[in-house]
């Protein structure tokens, strides 16, 4: 039920976080990403209306082999736990790769709740 908005969503999150570089926003672009945005989540919150209205959706999922559900759904969950993972500092951006695991042991990861001070990562 919520998973066509899902997409769009994210789009949104990432179109707001590229018009606000080095803590300067730009409003216009912001805007102008906004209504983009909530343009299209309505067009397909439209579409999925439309279809479930035609009871086509069942014809659609007939139509996906089964491979292709699972791998659907697979897809899914790996993107939700990146973003879990960025969210708690377990990974992050590297200079020299496109991204790193946060090292163990001291000064790393040692999972404890103390460990980390900043409250926005997950684990404080």
């Amino acid at each position: 039920a919520i998973g066509p908005g899902m997409g769009p969503n994210t789009i949104m999150a990432a179109m707001f976080v590229a018009s606000c570089t080095k803590g300067e926003c730009d409003f216009d672009q912001a805007m102008h990403s906004f209504s983009l945005v909530t343009t299209t989540t309505f067009l397909v919150g439209a579409f999925i209306l439309l279809l479930s209205l035609v009871n086509a959706t069942q014809f659609v999922l007939l139509m996906l082999p089964k491979p292709l559900e699972a791998a659907i759904g697979v897809g899914i969950g790996a993107y939700q736990a990146f973003i879990g993972f960025q969210f708690m500092q377990v990974v992050r951006q590297s200079d020299t790769a496109f991204l790193e695991l946060e090292p163990l042991g001291k000064g790393g990861l040692d999972f404890t709740f103390s460990a980390r001070g900043e409250p926005a990562s997950g684990w404080a």
